[in-house]
């Protein structure tokens, strides 16, 4: 729901056994209640959620883009965001940490996050200069504009698409561009 200001919510809440419940009934069947945990307030209206390392991502709109929240015990806690999106997301899927985005009208964006290696002494002066132990980065972009009503990963590099006009393509990342935007990203060369 909107809030103050046009903002929406980002709403928690728990599940409990109803009071009525038989004793010994398992939570995972009826009777069940759900009861407010938290509200977080987000500057757009989330159009896409997805489970990513024991985090939620949260796909919005062009301006607010992909922004990654963990858990938090009065609120989820904001912990990356990559902004500036060609259009709203819709739609988001999850292989390793690869990850693909559906937008409204530019097809699909594949995105990568990347954890630097907390041993090696390029990623202490990454973190000393730009206070970061990962991030995310652009990885590809399908070029053709496709008005997409489905996707799914078939491996960790092929993705299948399905348009609302009754399309099916095959998308494949290249393994070159993968390594080489990971490459760019370790020497610095994304980051300034």
């Amino acid at each position: 729901p909107a809030g103050a200001g046009g903002h929406s919510s980002l709403q928690v809440f728990r599940i409990h056994k109803a009071p009525d419940a038989a004793p010994g009934t398992p939570a995972t069947s009826f009777p069940v209640e759900l009861s407010p945990a938290h509200v977080t307030w987000v500057k757009d209206i989330p159009s896409a959620m997805c489970e990513f390392k024991n985090s939620i991502l949260v796909g919005m709109g062009a301006e607010q883009g992909l922004a990654m929240f963990g858990w938090g015990k009065n609120r989820l806690l904001r912990q990356q965001t990559l902004p500036n999106f060609p259009s709203r997301i819709t739609a988001i899927q999850v292989q390793d940490d690869t990850i693909c985005c559906s937008t409204a009208e530019h097809s699909v964006i594949i995105v990568r996050h990347h954890v630097f290696d907390q041993n090696s002494g390029r990623a202490a002066a990454l973190q000393s200069v730009h206070s970061i132990r990962s991030c995310f980065f652009f990885v590809a972009r399908d070029p053709t504009p496709r008005y997409l009503s489905a996707m799914c990963f078939v491996d960790s590099r092929t993705i299948a698409v399905a348009d609302r006009f009754g399309n099916i393509s095959i998308l494949r990342i290249p393994i070159s561009l993968v390594t080489d935007c990971e490459d760019a990203l370790i020497n610095d060369e994304m980051l300034e």
